[in-house]
C-alpha cells in the first residue's frame, strides 16, 4: 500500500514537472517567461529583486533562472495540494467509519436487550429464533424498531404499521407485538436519560 502510495505521489510530480516543462518552453518560445514575468516585489528589497531579473534592463539572466527554478518547485506544490486533498479524505473517511462502529455497537446492544427479553419471556423456542434469524422482513423490522428507538415514530414508521406487516397467528406477529411494549419503554427510558445538549441538537 505504501509503494503504490509512493508511486502515485511520484507520478503526481512527474506529470507536474512535464506539464510546468512544456508550458515554460512554449512561455520562451513566444519570447515570454511563464514564472518571472508575472512577478512583482514591493518593499525592502524590490530595488535588488529588480536588479536579479534585469540588470540595467539588458542582462535577463535572472528571468531564466526563476523560471528553471520553477520547473523543479512548482510540482512540489501540486504534490502537497494533492497529500494535502489525501489526508483530509483520509480523516473523514475515518470518523465516518468510527461514527459507523460505533453505530453498529449501539444497534448490537439493542439487539442484545431485545434477545434478552424475548428469552426471559420463555414465549419462544430455538426453532422460533432460528426462523427469526434467517427471516429478512424480520431482521428489517428489528432495524425498523431501532429506528423509532432512536427517533421516534413518524408517517413512515410507526409500531402499528411494523405490527401489520407480519399475519395475525404468525410467530413473527406474536413477537412484533411481544416487542412493542420494551421497545417503548426502550425509549421513554432513552427520552427520559438524554442531556439538555442533545435535546437542543434535535430540535436543531
Amino acid at each position: 500500500m505504501k509503494k503504490e502510495k509512493n508511486r502515485y505521489y511520484l507520478s503526481v510530480y512527474i506529470m507536474s514537472f512535464a506539464f510546468i516543462l512544456i508550458l515554460t518552453i512554449i512561455s520562451h518560445i513566444n519570447g515570454e517567461y511563464l514564472i518571472s514575468g508575472n512577478l512583482e516585489m514591493n518593499g525592502i528589497f524590490a530595488e535588488e529583486f529588480e536588479i536579479f531579473l534585469y540588470k540595467d534592463k539588458t542582462f535577463v539572466t535572472g528571468k531564466y533562472i526563476i523560471d528553471i527554478v520553477s520547473i523543479f518547485i512548482f510540482p512540489f506544490l501540486f504534490l502537497f495540494m494533492f497529500w494535502l486533498i489525501d489526508v483530509v479524505l483520509k480523516l473523514l473517511k475515518g470518523k465516518k467509519k468510527r461514527q459507523a462502529e460505533i453505530e453498529q455497537m449501539k444497534y448490537d446492544e439493542f439487539i442484545k436487550n431485545i434477545s434478552r427479553e424475548m428469552n426471559a419471556s420463555d414465549a419462544f423456542n430455538v426453532e422460533d429464533y432460528r426462523h427469526f434469524r434467517e427471516n429478512a422482513k424480520f431482521q428489517e423490522t428489528l432495524k425498523r424498531f431501532y429506528s423509532i428507538y432512536q427517533e421516534g415514530e413518524n408517517a413512515n414508521i410507526s409500531y402499528s404499521l411494523l405490527e401489520r406487516k407480519f399475519n395475525k397467528g404468525s410467530k413473527e406477529r406474536e413477537a412484533v407485538t411481544f416487542l412493542i411494549p420494551y421497545v417503548k419503554k426502550l425509549r421513554e427510558e432513552k427520552l427520559a436519560n438524554e442531556t439538555p445538549n442533545e435535546k437542543e441538537e434535535k430540535d436543531e
